[in-house]
């Protein structure tokens, strides 16, 4: 029987031709141990690949979830399918500016950084679904892979989002 008091979803764009995550496992680690320090309860990562997934199981697996967190990406469409008074964490981009790591990925791609993180591309879903969407900066760019930000990963987690699953009626 699954014993989650708490599930979260970490989405991989290991099927994507850019913003995957390089520090995937890093982060998961981060994860894990950021719930086990800050919660008593029980917490289920899980890695979401799209690839692998129909609409029926994407939506089963998306409602389940209490906390997403993503690369900028189409999956974040997805939380229409979350329940309300959930959360996702966005990692958005600087467009190649200001990270070596950017400048080598974008001049190996023509030395097009791609367009600007769209911040406010998904807003307007959270809000529909009444989940609270949560903007984390990677390096990284459009075109690109990215490396998230660990610790903001972890402050988000112990100041925003271990208070507000205390709060849901389903985790008291």
């Amino acid at each position: 029987a699954d014993q989650c008091e708490v599930e979260v979803l970490v989405v991989s764009r290991e099927d994507a031709k850019s913003r995957q995550v390089d520090n995937h496992p890093a982060l998961l680690r981060t994860v894990r141990d950021a719930f086990h320090s800050f919660s008593e309860k029980v917490a289920c990562i899980r890695t979401f690949v799209g690839k692998v997934h129909d609409v029926a199981s994407t939506e089963y697996i998306w409602r389940r979830a209490d906390v997403v967190i993503a690369p900028h990406g189409a999956a974040l469409a997805f939380m229409l399918f979350m329940r309300p008074k959930t959360f996702v964490i966005e990692f958005g981009y600087h467009a190649g500016r200001g990270s070596n790591r950017s400048k080598r990925h974008d001049s190996a791609l023509g030395g097009a950084a791609g367009m600007p993180w769209p911040a406010p591309y998904y807003w307007l879903i959270a809000l529909s679904a009444d989940v609270q969407l949560i903007a984390s900066m990677a390096q990284g760019s459009y075109n690109g892979n990215m490396l998230a930000n660990l610790s903001d990963v972890e402050v988000i987690i112990r100041d925003i989002i271990q208070p507000g699953l205390l709060l849901s009626s389903r985790h008291i």
